[in-house]
């Protein structure tokens, strides 16, 4: 079934609840804040104790082809079921802080969700990169109303240097806004090939041991496999599922339509399908 860009963005939005309601991520609104824009910031961090330096690691040592990266920030703001005008005034506010360039508007509403999403670009070290700035509101039975921002930066595979400074003006920005801001980078790739399950699990194992990640969550089908982690030393953002702390996420995928093996490294965890 063909879907609209409003329609297939309204199901990535949903499938992104779903992540956040298994990982646990609460927080609370700080009302008063100033949105600042953050595309110059540098991060403070040693670059060797950086979450870019920390995800590039374990990526490089899959061996795989970099063929792309996504910058997400998933941020709770309240317990509250906002109005529309409300969604649409911060949303809008939001995609002018982040500087996106022609930006088209899908808005969504009913009794129980009410969506603004912007799409566009934002330029970096002269490239255009695709980004999306969405603030929702849900209204869920027989659980709390919630009000969420989702930032999104995704670069190609001639933008990995820019990688660095999208994630600092994304966690910039998400520290501004206010509220409990969880910001992932997720680099993706490609080997030739299809790789078999072994494979897979050695590409992954070389990966967790570059960055001194002990795994945790393993999950493994005849053509996917996928495991998660933490480090303990890494000074990086974490994600909580259930009991454990994560901050890595490996997946590798076989992709019999082009013959190559999909490769995903994200920290604290992954944001993208495979």
């Amino acid at each position: 079934m063909y879907l609209s860009r409003g329609e297939w963005e309204m199901r990535q939005m949903k499938k992104l609840a779903a992540v956040a309601a298994m990982l646990g991520m609460v927080g609370a609104y700080t009302s008063g804040q100033t949105v600042a824009h953050a595309w110059d910031a540098q991060s403070s961090s040693p670059p060797s104790a950086s979450p870019v330096h920390y995800v590039e690691t374990a990526f490089a040592a899959t061996r795989a082809h970099f063929t792309g990266y996504e910058v997400h920030d998933w941020t709770t703001l309240n317990d509250a079921f906002l109005s529309q005008q409300a969604v649409h005034r911060l949303s809008h506010e939001l995609a002018m802080k982040l500087h996106l360039s022609q930006p088209r508007l899908y808005q969504h509403q009913d009794s129980r969700d009410h969506v603004a999403l912007w799409s566009g670009t934002v330029v970096v070290q002269g490239l255009s990169l695709q980004s999306t700035v969405e603030v929702a509101s849900l209204d869920i039975p027989n659980a709390p109303a919630q009000t969420v921002v989702i930032l999104r930066v995704l670069g190609g595979g001639n933008a990995q240097a820019t990688l660095d400074r999208v994630y600092a003006a994304v966690d910039g920005l998400a520290d501004a806004i206010g509220g409990h801001a969880q910001v992932n980078a997720t680099l993706f790739g490609a080997l030739p090939g299809l790789r078999t399950g072994e494979e897979r699990s050695a590409a992954i194992r070389r990966a967790f041991a570059a960055v001194g990640a002990q795994e945790l969550q393993p999950m493994q089908s005849p053509y996917t496999t996928s495991v998660a982690g933490y480090a303990p030393q890494a000074t990086v953002a974490t994600a909580q599922a259930g009991q454990q702390t994560l901050n890595l996420q490996v997946a590798l995928h076989a992709d019999g339509y082009k013959s190559v093996t999909r490769v995903l490294v994200g920290s604290p965890i992954i944001t993208v399908e495979y």
